[in-house]
């Protein structure tokens, strides 16, 4: 099991190696990765938007990594990260998870834990 801890406080370390055009030797790239968590409202707007559309799609498809998320999650985080939404699409989006509460209401994976 991972601990972050026994890593130094890093989650990973991604390695890239790749070879310039005009050059026959590869160059190495290391970027770690620290082991925080950034608490959702000290993020972004777009950040949480794009969580709960992630949060949202993951549900639907009964994802096993989904943990505790439910739709209301989905929302909270949606209305967090609405913004301006000169558009509209925002507020759509948060409609159609609105809608999938309301049918799916009956489903525990979808509702409230």
């Amino acid at each position: 099991m991972f601990s972050p801890d026994a890593a130094g406080g890093e989650l990973f370390t991604l390695k890239l190696r790749y070879k310039p055009v005009d050059s026959d030797t590869s160059v190495l790239r290391e970027f770690r990765v620290p082991a925080t968590v950034t608490p959702p409202e000290q993020t972004s707007a777009d950040f949480r938007f794009a969580a709960s559309v992630a949060g949202f799609g993951m549900l639907l498809r009964k994802d096993a990594h989904t943990g505790r998320l439910t739709l209301e999650d989905v929302l909270a985080l949606g209305t967090a990260g609405k913004g301006a939404d000169k558009e509209g699409y925002r507020s759509g989006f948060l409609r159609l998870v609105e809608s999938v509460r309301h049918i799916t209401a009956d489903d525990p994976h979808l509702s409230s834990r």
